[in-house]
Order: C-alpha cells, then structure tokens, then sequence
C-alpha cells in the first residue's frame, strides 16, 4: 500500500525535526561554551608564574684570592627583572676558566644561603655550555637569567656564585668561588 500524506502532516515533521535540530544545536553551543571555559581555566593555570625555589645549602666560600672580583651591574634588581649582568675582574697573572655548570644563583633564607633549584615547568629547558676564559688582567662581562629558576623572583637578598678553575693547576676539581651579592625588591 502507498502512503499518501497530506500537505499539513509533512509541514508537522518538518517543523518537528527544525525544533530537534535547534535543540541539537542549543546543546552543542552549551557543551563548547562549558569546554571553553574549561580550557580557559587550564590554560590561566599554565600562564601562572613559577616561583623561585631554593633547592640545598650551599657549600660555596667566597674566594680569598687577592685579585678575582665579581660585581653586579646593580645591588638592586626589580622582581620583573629577567637578566643579571655582571663582571669578573682578574688582577691576576693567573688565567682562569669556568662554564654555565659553575655558574648559580643562591638566596639567603635564615641565615644561610641556599642554591636556587631549577624550574620544573619547562620540558625543554636547555642550555648548552661554553667554557669562557678570564685572561690575566682583563675583565669578563656577562649576564646571567632568572628564567633557569623561575618566572617569580620573591623579595630578598641573593647572591650570584661563579666558580673558577684555574689553567695553572691540573686538577679540574680545583675551583676558587666568587661571589657577588644584590637584592630583589618587589
């Protein structure tokens, strides 16, 4: 048998099926709109700033040899403040050599200073190691960054430790310590 269908039924289903049809749309607007907000959520998490932590006492001594000097550009950075520079000034007759691996920033908390732990936020965190000679009588500039440790640099007094072997001695494992203190005011 055929069906035979009256003008005014197929104006019914189709009316029918425009009112699912909104309401599927309705509801998929409401399901992006709440996943929207869920990953504006995550994404205001990954934009949260990592604080700089400290990681061990350290065990470094200022160097006491007459000579090796390490000043700061400023003895105070700013908390936005990215980049440290700096000089190391050799008076000596003695060449010295050191590398990034020598080269940290520690706080003092309590009295005591402790090494600033590297940032754990960052997968890719890399950097390579060029060995930089500090020749007799001459001056070393640099700059060395916060970003290793974190994107928040808390109020205090910190110090930057660069540690030097000298060329004159075979025993790598012979390294002199200077340091140079500033503060990171808010």
């Amino acid at each position: 048998m055929d069906r035979i269908m009256s003008p005014g039924t197929n104006a019914a289903q189709n009316s029918k099926r425009m009112k699912l049809l909104l309401t599927a749309i309705l509801l998929l607007c409401i399901a992006a709109g709440l996943l929207g907000c869920s990953a504006a959520e995550e994404n205001d998490a990954d934009d949260t700033p990592v604080e700089v932590t400290v990681d061990a006492p350290s065990t470094v001594s200022a160097s006491n040899i007459s000579g090796l000097s390490l000043t700061v550009e400023k003895k105070e950075y700013f908390s936005s403040d990215a980049k440290i520079a700096y000089s190391l000034e050799n008076s000596t007759d003695t060449e010295y050599t050191f590398d990034a691996s020598t080269v940290s920033i520690e706080a003092l908390r309590d009295g005591e200073w402790y090494r600033l732990a590297f940032r754990t936020d960052q997968d890719d965190l890399a950097f390579y190691s060029e060995g930089c000679v500090v020749t007799p009588h001459s001056v070393w500039t640099g700059v060395e960054s916060f970003y290793f440790y974190g994107d928040l640099v808390p109020a205090g007094t910190y110090r930057l430790v660069i540690g030097l072997t000298p060329d004159s001695d075979l025993d790598p494992s012979v390294i002199e310590y200077v340091v140079a203190e500033f503060s990171v005011v808010e």
